[in-house]
């Protein structure tokens, strides 16, 4: 139709058209298991979505993620936080500065070991380990996913972008194309054209 964005797959790209919440969700799975499946550091890929509530926000996306990702074991250790599982091998984000951790708002890290009272995590390739302990761990938030906000000024491999008509509210031109540049690879972008010819044709979103 006659003012639709429309997309022309490659190999570093790649569209996903759809509207249907589960649908949606599913090419989220197999997008991490892809990365898993290709044993592509867990800090080198991210998916991105507008906001963090609703079922396609960030904080649904990583309870999904988790269970896709790093499945509850009965032989993987984890700790409970505030409701919140933290799991060895999980992809973890610092919310806050720290400085006597050394770490900011914003670093990308794993969990290498649940202690009774504190958590490992590499926040740093090839760099020491910092202890996290119990009471600041709920600084500390799942990061599968994170909203494009959260994603500016750093850069992945691969990157799975969500526009969906669900969030239709939060699009816009310049959000659609910071998350469209944060990879260095590869982007599998999900939405719905229309949608997203919208948001492109809008200079700002509603807030």
């Amino acid at each position: 139709n006659e003012g639709i964005f429309d997309f022309v797959e490659k190999d570093d790209f790649t569209f996903f058209q759809s509207t249907n919440v589960d649908d949606i969700l599913q090419t989220c799975v197999d997008f991490a298991k892809e990365q898993k499946s290709q044993h592509l550091d867990i800090r080198d890929w991210t998916i991105l979505s507008p906001q963090n509530v609703g079922p396609l926000g960030c904080d649904a996306l990583n309870t999904v993620l988790q269970e896709a990702y790093n499945p509850f074991d009965g032989r993987v250790p984890q700790v409970v936080i505030k409701g919140k599982v933290f799991r060895q091998g999980d992809k973890v984000i610092q919310m806050v500065n720290d400085d006597s951790l050394g770490i900011v708002n914003g670093s990308i890290g794993r969990i290498r070991t649940v202690g009774p009272d504190y958590v490992m995590v590499d926040f740093i390739k090839n760099e020491d380990w910092v202890t996290v302990t119990r009471d600041k761990m709920e600084n500390m938030d799942l990061a599968y996913a994170m909203t494009v906000h959260k994603s500016q000024g750093s850069e992945y491999k691969n990157v799975c972008m969500l526009a969906p008509t669900l969030h239709k509210r939060m699009l816009s031109r310049s959000l659609i194309y910071t998350g469209m540049t944060r990879p260095r690879y590869s982007l599998t972008l999900i939405g719905d054209k229309s949608t997203i010819s919208h948001a492109v044709s809008e200079a700002s979103a509603v807030v």
